[in-house]
């Protein structure tokens, strides 16, 4: 006789592996740099989050000591944002703003766009709406 568990189902497989949304990305983390409006910018895609921060921050610590630092992030091609990696953008926003710079995001109508709504983040960061998808 088979097992029941609760309102009457199977139990789980516990030896059947979990399947993390990170598996189902369309595609892996990048930041890569690039020059947008003639400015040194990084171009991200995938998913930003607490998994893919630090690359976030070797990106932009990279483009500093390169001498080249980052005005513009380009999240348009991303395809998932969560507190994380917005934490590390904000961190990045401090360190244009120490460097006595400004850093532009800008955002399309992806996951993060929601995310720069609801947390109303234009004290922190400068977001430009370009609600469209980044090129290449």
């Amino acid at each position: 006789m088979e097992r029941r568990g609760p309102a009457g189902r199977p139990p789980p497989d516990r030896a059947a592996p979990l399947i993390s949304r990170r598996l189902l990305s369309e595609r892996p983390f990048s930041a890569e740099p690039a020059r947008l409006e003639g400015e040194p910018a990084l171009v991200v895609r995938g998913e930003l989050d607490l998994m893919t921060r630090a690359h976030l921050d070797r990106a932009f610590a990279a483009a500093e000591s390169a001498g080249d630092p980052v005005r513009i992030v380009d999240l348009r091609a991303l395809d998932f944002l969560d507190c994380g990696g917005l934490d590390g953008l904000l961190a990045g926003a401090r360190r244009a703003r120490a460097g006595g710079r400004r850093l532009v995001v800008l955002i399309g109508a992806g996951h993060g766009r929601r995310l720069f709504e609801l947390l109303d983040l234009t004290a922190e960061l400068e977001v430009k709406d370009q609600g469209r998808s980044a090129p290449g």
